[in-house]
């Protein structure tokens, strides 16, 4: 019996090994014709300018040369706002000198980019910069939720349009289970037609080693036989 005691602390000790996964929403974006699978990229409507209170998620379209040419022309757009597409997500940032994800809010349409991770704990770190526009300087609301809920934010901040040292910058934890998902929105809040921010995002989950588990398992079923 102490055998198996010693052997099922052992392997306690050794199950609490760890590997981390880390999505990166610039490093992990794929060039046409599409996005990896653990990123989706849409918008959702606000019910008012500054209402931080969000609707049903619409996915956006794939757009491999929006304004310029890929990889740099690479984004995303709402339908909605074709064909200038002002309600888009690229992969680069293409006003300043900021190689980070842009995200381009109109009217009340908020674009979203979002994180369907693994499940453990984690680590979500970053920023969102406002770039402005020269003719729509004015605040952002930037919001982090988790699994739509905008009734409790994870995060919430404010950007001012083309002054990056405004930036508003986020180190937040939290825990996943499977299926849930993490998603960064951007929105106008002070009735101006559309605003331009840069994100950049690194988000770190810690889950347990999937050989290290399995050997958990068989230690505690030979401490039940052993019982036996």
């Amino acid at each position: 019996m102490k055998k198996y005691v010693v052997m099922l602390m052992a392997l306690c000790c050794v199950s609490m090994a760890t590997a981390d996964v880390v999505y990166d929403v610039d490093a992990d974006w794929v060039d046409h014709p599409g996005a990896p699978t653990a990123w989706s990229f849409g918008s959702r409507l606000e019910t008012a300018v500054g209402s931080g209170q969000f609707g049903a998620f619409s996915p956006m379209v794939h757009i491999p040369d929006l304004w310029t040419s890929a990889p740099t022309g690479d984004a995303w757009g709402g339908p909605v706002s074709s064909p200038h597409y002002t309600l888009s997500i690229w992969k680069y940032e293409p006003w300043t000198a900021f190689n980070d994800t842009a995200l381009m809010a109109w009217d009340t349409y908020s674009p979203v980019v979002r994180l369907t991770p693994v499940a453990g704990n984690a680590t979500i770190v970053g920023n969102f910069i406002g770039v402005g526009y020269a003719s729509q300087i004015g605040m952002s609301h930037v919001y982090i939720a988790k699994n739509g809920d905008y009734t409790n934010f994870l995060w919430d901040g404010w950007v001012f349009d083309k002054v990056p040292a405004n930036g508003a910058y986020f180190n937040l934890t939290t825990t996943f289970a499977a299926g849930d998902y993490l998603e960064f929105l951007a929105a106008n809040a002070e009735g101006k037609p559309e605003c331009r921010t840069a994100l950049d995002a690194l988000v770190t989950v810690v889950v347990p080693e999937p050989a290290t588990m399995m050997l958990l398992g068989l230690g505690g079923l030979g401490l039940l036989k052993r019982k036996k």
